[in-house]
């Protein structure tokens, strides 16, 4: 935990580090990240070394932001696995991976990891939720049932929940609203001039939301087709 207290939460869908001029470059996601100076990262799109000795874009974005991987991939990929990732200023204290698939679609996960706060174990989770509003639906079920499964408080969920449809009385999403606190919905996709709020944080109700925000710099809006979004946290007083 930072010395101030306030923790630096990003979701950021890395789109396999091709930006949109269609060039690949893990070292321009690490810039993006460096710029952010975050103490948590919810990556999407990603590549990770789980099946192979060398390391992953997952793992090579770790190191160049002196933090701790997380791999939670979905699908085979070449020599490795593609999907969730997290990066973390710590191990872990437990990992667990939660299949969201729906049959006939791409598969679909949550990564779950549970880490040491001042305040003692909390869960932070990352999902990437399909492209079809049913599929959606069921995979949300699912994301309920992840958070009801352990009694360690949340102190976040993020990710890129591809849901773009403003539908204030019929929002999918309530549902997750409804037991954490969600940031304010910012346009981050696509990220030369976004238009709608694909990527979403929200907080446990034992943390406080100070800020939130897309990152908007110029090199995070060639590097990936995704903005990243900020989250800045802090422990409730008597949490």
């Amino acid at each position: 935990m930072p010395s101030d207290g306030v923790l630096r939460l990003v979701t950021y869908n890395v789109h396999r580090c091709i930006g949109r001029d269609g060039r690949g470059s893990v070292e321009r996601i690490a810039e993006v990240l460096a710029e952010l100076r975050p103490d948590v990262v919810a990556l999407q799109e990603v590549l990770s070394s789980e099946r192979v000795p060398h390391a992953g874009q997952l793992e090579r974005l770790a190191d160049a932001a002196g933090l701790q991987p997380v791999a939670g991939g979905t699908l085979v990929e070449g020599d490795g696995l593609y999907g969730n990732g997290l990066l973390l200023r710590a191990p872990p204290v437990e990992i667990a991976r939660h299949d969201l698939s729906v049959p006939g679609a791409e598969p679909r996960g949550a990564l779950e990891a549970l880490v040491e706060t001042d305040g003692g174990p909390a869960r932070v989770i990352t999902t990437h939720l399909g492209l079809r509003a049913r599929e959606r639906r069921r995979q949300i079920e699912g994301l309920e049932a992840v958070l009801l499964r352990r009694p360690e408080p949340v102190l976040a969920l993020l990710g890129d929940v591809n849901e773009w449809r403003r539908r204030p009385f019929r929002d999918p999403l309530a549902r997750i609203s409804r037991a954490l606190r969600p940031a304010p919905v910012a346009r981050t996709f696509p990220s030369q001039r976004p238009v709608v709020g694909l990527d979403r944080i929200w907080v446990g109700p034992g943390m406080d939301l100070l800020a939130s925000g897309p990152h908007r710099s110029p090199l995070a809006r060639v590097a990936s087709d995704h903005l990243p979004l900020l989250a800045e946290v802090r422990a409730s007083a008597g949490a």
